[in-house]
């Protein structure tokens, strides 16, 4: 019997939410849709990929990991930023309608920033993020140690249980608290937005409004299931390399050194575990594995409203009509 044609893979396109909008990329191009609140249009915008996404390591299995951090962060940058400008500009139109003043001249295009200009907005974050995520779970779970012996040695499995846990806490309890911000539950709503659309294409689906409402709004290929991942590999990771005895009680920056620089190998193998559970999303294991990312996305997301998936729409299409639908 003559084999059975395979039928073409559908492209992974990811995404984003932004302040007023969803970003949308594919391998090659990248596109942010944005509603204005002056006048209700679609402003579509194409951003610039970072051109260490194009180098061939990081499209190896394993260094994917590390450049979706990359990636995310510094696109993630460009796009927050031009998004929150657009707003900015079109809050300023709408104000000066109200008021009866001419909006003539007033600038309607998101401003772009440069990568390098992105890259040094990110290095506050960065250092919270190291701050809240390393440095004080770390030092938590050493003061917990200090007063209780029995959780020891450092690298054995309930000390880094600990940590882990700690650190997951400080995650949860950041989510609710931004959560409970206006502007964040309308960032979350986008954020539903894009997921559905997502799952609308994945399923063969036409990208209309009646056929993306009806998909759900967490999705197992999502950066929130992603960082889940992550936390909870951590533990695994620094089970097995502070086992070694001579790194065991070293000082604490040392410590805070060697955590942030397994970060790369963490984030490689969590991100080969997200794409794959995205390629398999009926299988029992693979649904075992990305159960906590999905719940973490009760928190993340919001269900979305039509003007939400618009927005989600709008910058799918244009990202499906630059590439194509399907792998070469």
């Amino acid at each position: 019997m003559p084999d059975k044609e395979k039928k073409p893979k559908r492209k992974l396109v990811g995404g984003q939410a932004v302040m007023g909008g969803v970003m949308m990329r594919g391998r090659k191009k990248c596109f942010m849709a944005l509603k204005s609140p002056y006048d209700g249009r679609l402003e579509l915008t194409e951003l610039p990929l970072p051109h260490f996404f194009r180098w061939k390591i990081f499209k190896w299995p394993l260094f994917r990991g590390t450049s979706m951090l990359l990636d995310s962060a510094v696109l993630g940058t460009k796009a927050l930023t031009a998004s929150a400008d657009f707003a900015e500009k079109e809050e300023r139109k709408k104000k000066a309608s109200e008021e009866g003043r001419s909006i003539e001249g007033l600038d309607e295009k998101p401003g772009l920033i440069s990568g390098k200009r992105a890259a040094f907005l990110l290095l506050p974050s960065l250092l919270i993020g190291v701050a809240l995520f390393i440095l004080g779970p770390l030092w938590a779970a050493r003061g917990i140690l200090a007063l209780w012996p029995a959780v020891g040695p450092e690298g054995g499995i309930w000390f880094n249980l600990i940590e882990g846990g700690l650190r997951v806490i400080v995650f949860l309890l950041y989510l609710v608290l931004i959560r409970a911000m206006k502007d964040v539950r309308d960032l979350f709503r986008y954020h539903g937005a894009e997921h559905k659309t997502i799952a609308a294409f994945e399923a063969g689906e036409e990208l209309t409004l009646d056929n993306v409402k009806t998909k759900s709004r967490l999705h197992p290929r999502c950066g929130t299931g992603f960082l889940v991942f992550m936390l909870i590999a951590l533990v695994l990771v620094h089970s097995a390399v502070f086992a070694i005895p001579a790194l065991q009680g070293i000082w604490f920056i040392y410590a805070a050194l060697i955590r942030i620089a397994l970060i790369p190998v963490v984030a490689g193998v969590a991100y080969e575990w997200i794409r794959l559970a995205g390629r398999h999303p009926n299988s029992k294991i693979m649904r075992l594995f990305v159960a906590p990312g999905l719940a973490t996305q009760l928190l993340t997301t919001v269900e979305p409203e039509e003007h939400h998936l618009e927005c989600a729409i709008a910058a799918f299409k244009a990202v499906v009509e630059s590439e194509g639908a399907f792998e070469d």
